[in-house]
């Protein structure tokens, strides 16, 4: 199979899991068999969950298999395509282009261990033991400097310390980067995640992209369009909204929020980069989600290496109508890009015109 063969297979996945009969179905499965789930107190991997992954595995592949039938013509064969995506993945003058977010998630959809989390997380759901966050409980900032810079510095205590102990577990990681989640001690669905990662990037170079808010759609190509609500590019303090487009399971969402930069901490030579959600008083446009950073904190420290950054990131999102346990699987899937997706932005923004 040719490049523009894979590259025509990878557009109808992308089609797929965008679809809401696809979403519908993962959800209505994982309600059914949810108690399946509910004694997860060790590490032991029961029969009855490899037989519902069994199940689940099945209908993954039905749903897949009838609807790429449907796109590609009655002729397409999963199987044929599944073994021959793992021949040339294995051959490095094809992995690269092979290398695509739909097929990687496609594999990340039927990992056991991340089926066992979505499973937990959707029990955790229908039994009730998370709950929503009251208005009150929401988080909030006062718009005097002052109160910024106290709950920038409450942040980075929980930023710069914490392990197994406090409830973080490591999720991934890599030769640069440590991902890290642990449950919302409020009980809300989606997990609060921490990244700590060197950036191959000097710290003035974050610092430009970051600055100007309307650069981002000519660095990041998942960034849709950027408008500043309030404050002007260059600001340290601006109100914006954010317009992602839509991928894999997510549809197009806009978050809008206030961006603030602390420089010189929570020391000299550090710069804290705070999140806090606005409220633009309206529904968000037909056809699009509206995501909400509950938590975003991120404190930029130049490494040891000349050229280089160490990041730590402190996040937590919610995704509207999306069901916690697919939210976590998304983030799960995300963060572990961000160090090459920073730096690829980087060097397109550095490239000489």
């Amino acid at each position: 199979m040719t490049q523009p063969e894979f590259s025509k297979v990878a557009a109808a996945l992308d089609s797929i899991l965008h679809e809401q009969a696809f979403q519908d179905a993962l959800q209505t499965f994982t309600c059914k068999h949810a108690a399946t789930f509910k004694d997860v107190s060790s590490d032991e991997n029961k029969h009855t969950y490899y037989d519902v992954y069994k199940q689940y595995v099945a209908m993954v592949d039905d749903m897949m298999s009838a609807r790429l039938k449907a796109l590609l013509g009655p002729s397409f064969d999963l199987n044929q395509f599944t073994e021959s995506l793992s021949k040339k993945m294995e051959d490095p003058s094809t992995k690269e282009f092979l290398s695509t977010e739909v097929f990687e998630l496609l594999i990340h959809l039927t990992d056991f261990q991340s089926f066992k989390d979505m499973m937990i997380g959707a029990y955790k759901e229908q039994t009730g033991d998370v709950f929503k966050l009251s208005e009150k409980q929401a988080p909030a900032l006062s718009p005097e400097q002052a109160d910024v810079v106290k709950s920038l510095k409450e942040a980075t205590k929980v930023l710069d310390a914490g392990g197994a102990a406090e409830g973080w577990k490591v999720a991934s990681k890599g030769p640069n980067f440590e991902v890290a989640r642990k449950k919302d001690p409020t009980g809300f669905p989606v997990d609060i995640w921490r990244i700590r990662q060197n950036l191959d990037v000097p710290m003035e170079g974050i610092l430009t992209l970051l600055s100007d808010p309307l650069l981002r759609p000519q660095w990041d190509d998942d960034c849709q369009s950027v408008e500043i609500l309030k404050g002007k590019a260059g600001d340290d303090d601006v109100t914006v909204r954010l317009v992602m487009k839509g991928m894999m399971m997510m549809p197009p969402r806009e978050l809008y929020h206030r961006r603030i930069l602390a420089r010189d901490f929570p020391e000299k030579g550090a710069v804290s980069v705070l999140l806090a959600p606005h409220d633009p008083g309206t529904p968000p446009p037909a056809g699009m989600s509206r995501g909400v950073f509950r938590v975003f904190n991120s404190v930029l420290r130049p490494a040891d290496i000349p050229g280089r950054t160490q990041q730590t990131a402190f996040v937590q999102i919610d995704m509207g109508k999306m069901p916690g346990f697919i939210s976590n699987m998304l983030m799960g899937y995300f963060l572990p890009r961000l160090p090459a997706n920073i730096g690829a932005g980087y060097r397109k923004m550095a490239k000489p015109k």
